[in-house]
């Protein structure tokens, strides 16, 4: 029998999830998934090896060679199994590596498939952009999560349509038990003294310039609508990627957490949160877009890659076109002064459950099976 090799070195949290969604119909005894030794969710519909430890490394170079060392280790694991036909990776970590094994496996005929999660790496501007089109120009078949990036695909690197599927992100449905996470919630809410009627508006997960958070902190300095108003709330939660707070010391409405938290935590700070703010800049799908709508979560998004089109399936939240202070002082002017209007749609339980059904894992991974047997069939 063929088999499939998945690889993600980049299993833990959101994206652990999300491996495990897209793996869950599969109905298959034949798929392999490589992952971290720092997944932290349900085992997968697939024989799961916690291999990757890079993460852990202190430095560039012993991450470097930690990485090194598992994708040799995976490709003696492939040259020993001769029914291996199939191999999907999920993320680029070093280049060199990379493109080293995908070339590799093709010599020996094995199938390659990758996700473009995006186009490009954030906040990567065009310095990695030949890398990646000799890299897409290696592999046998590309995933992407939208109709969007599929044009932009073939438009900027001139890949074949062929090679190009649609395969879209899931719902990010949480294993954190729920009692956990109101528990955690409730605490959360004591040491920020969040009343009933404050309203919370949020931006969670690494904190970056790709994602625009720089002009939330511009704008929340400057708007005394904003950053005076007792019954509001900013909270700024996850690591900081070189974005500067200063602006908003001193401000006694905001909340900033600069740290990487557990699943747990996220979860908690996810529940207390009214609206999830992503004003990106940059993106092809997110993540934690779809975490928030797993929890009811109104959110704010710019007009960018396939962020617009859960809004286009149920009325789950707001486009703002361009993120810009304009546009993002205008939306959270609206909340601020009427925020009924956020927890009304935060109620709407059916135009959440539309956005659910659509984007469920059970459809999304009979996608992707059928892309592996495809291939498993040119193969044979």
């Amino acid at each position: 029998m063929a088999s499939i090799v998945y690889i993600d070195p980049q299993s833990y949290n959101n994206l652990s999830l999300y491996d495990r969604g897209m793996l869950s119909a599969m109905n298959r005894e034949d798929v392999v998934l490589f992952g971290s030794t720092q997944w932290d969710c349900d085992a997968p519909n697939a024989d799961l090896k916690k291999w990757f430890n890079y993460n852990n490394k202190n430095n560039p170079v012993s991450k470097g060679l930690s990485y090194l060392s598992t994708i040799l280790r995976i490709a003696s694991y492939i040259r020993k199994h001769k029914e291996i036909c199939v191999v999907h990776i999920q993320w680029l970590r070093l280049w060199k590596v990379d493109i080293l094994f995908a070339r590799w496996l093709k010599n020996r005929g094995i199938k390659v498939v990758f996700t473009a999660h995006n186009l490009l790496p954030h906040d990567s501007g065009d310095t990695q952009r030949e890398k990646y089109r000799i890299y897409y120009k290696t592999v046998d078949k590309i995933c992407v999560h939208t109709a969007i990036t599929k044009k932009e695909l073939i438009d900027q690197f001139e890949i074949d349509s062929d090679k190009v599927e649609v395969i879209p992100h899931g719902i990010i449905y949480s294993d954190v038990p729920e009692d956990t996470i109101i528990y955690r919630a409730e605490s959360l809410k004591k040491k920020y003294e969040i009343s009933p009627k404050t309203l919370v508006i949020s931006s969670l997960g690494i904190q970056s310039y790709y994602k625009g958070i720089d002009i939330l902190i511009d704008l929340w300095s400057e708007e005394k609508e904003l950053n005076a108003n007792p019954d509001v709330k900013l909270m700024i939660v996850g690591k900081n990627s070189n974005l500067d707070y200063t602006p908003l010391e001193g401000i006694g409405n905001v909340v900033i957490v600069n740290e990487r938290i557990s699943n747990e935590d996220f979860q908690a700070y996810l529940e207390i949160s009214d609206v999830i703010l992503l004003p990106y800049r940059k993106i092809s799908q997110s993540g934690m877009l779809f975490s928030a709508i797993a929890r009811n979560k109104p959110v704010v998004i710019s007009n960018i890659g396939g962020l617009p089109d859960p809004l286009d399936i149920g009325k789950v939240g707001w486009n703002i076109g361009i993120a810009d202070k304009t546009s993002l002082s205008k939306i959270l002017k609206d909340f601020a002064q009427q925020p009924h209007m956020v927890k009304a749609l935060q109620n709407n339980n059916s135009e959440f459950q539309k956005v659910k059904d659509y984007y469920s894992w059970e459809s999304i991974s009979m996608k992707l099976k059928s892309l592996y047997e495809g291939l498993i069939n040119r193969s044979v």
